[in-house]
This record gives C-alpha cells, sequence and structure tokens, in this order.
C-alpha cells in the first residue's frame, strides 16, 4: 500500500497542473468514500449489538413464559385431581369446571391433557359418587375440552 502511495506521489510531482488537479480529486474522491465507509462501519456495530441484545432478551422472555406455563399447567391438572386447593378445601363445582376449560389454553400438551381428562373422568364415574349430577357436569366439561383439543390438532394436521 505504501509503494503505491509512493508512486501516486511521484507521479503526481511530474504531472502537468491539468493531471494534478484531476488526481487530487480523484484522491479526494477516494478520502470521502473511505470515510463514508467508517461512518456506515461506525453505524452498523452499535445496530448488530442493538438486534443481538433485542434477540436476547426476547429469547429469555420467551424461556420464562414457557417454564411459567408449564408449572401453571401441572397447577391446574393437580387442582382438577385433587378436587381440592392446597389446604384441602373441596373446590365448588365452578371452579373445577373453570380449570377444566382452562386447560384448552395449553394446546401444547393437548394429547398428554386429553389422556389425563379421559383417565379422571373414568376414575370418577367408576367410584361411587356423592353427587352424580356433578361428575355428569364435570365429564361433560371433559368431553368439551377434549373435543375442543382435539379439533386444534385437526386444525393444524391440515
Amino acid at each position: 500500500m505504501t509503494s503505491f502511495l509512493v508512486e501516486l506521489w511521484m507521479s503526481l510531482r511530474s504531472a502537468s497542473l491539468a493531471d494534478q488537479a484531476s488526481a487530487a480529486t480523484v484522491i479526494s474522491l477516494l478520502v470521502t468514500v473511505v470515510a463514508l465507509g467508517l461512518a456506515i462501519l461506525g453505524l452498523l456495530v452499535p445496530l448488530v449489538a442493538i438486534c443481538f441484545s433485542a434477540w436476547r432478551y426476547l429469547s429469555d422472555r420467551r424461556e420464562t413464559s414457557a417454564r411459567e406455563q408449564f408449572h401453571l399447567y401441572h397447577r391446574i391438572i393437580a387442582e382438577i385431581s385433587r378436587g381440592a386447593d392446597d389446604r384441602g378445601i373441596a373446590h365448588k363445582l365452578v371452579n373445577q369446571l373453570a380449570y377444566i376449560h382452562e386447560l384448552r389454553n395449553f394446546p401444547e400438551y393437548g394429547a398428554l391433557t386429553c389422556d389425563l381428562l379421559t383417565r379422571l373422568k373414568l376414575e370418577w364415574q367408576s367410584n361411587e359418587p356423592i353427587d352424580r349430577k356433578k361428575t355428569d357436569v364435570l365429564a361433560a366439561a371433559i368431553e368439551g375440552t377434549i373435543a375442543h383439543l382435539q379439533g386444534r390438532k385437526n386444525k393444524w394436521r391440515r
């Protein structure tokens, strides 16, 4: 690179005034192009850093959200199957219906949910229920949730 500059300098010294003016214009243009390239590079480096930071933030949020969904799903399943809250107080019918309906919001666990709800329904129906009407209402809610989840699965396969 330095030999190129030396040759350019030597040729400019021996060139005519018109040639020197055009060479100066070319050098000025080269300097402008290099300066513009450096300015663009100066903008691209922070832009890449910002994009990487945004991607990393969104990735972390996605992982956190998935973990929270996982824990919420398992808590809902436990609440439905136990029939009582953490203190042992029995759920009212409305609470269990709401929990069963809420399972529709977890399509990623659709196959597992259908299997668990089917088993739970069979367990409730095989036991001697205290309240047959409540068992029938819960069984209908389970069927609705299973139908919803299977309908979603079929839509995805199309």
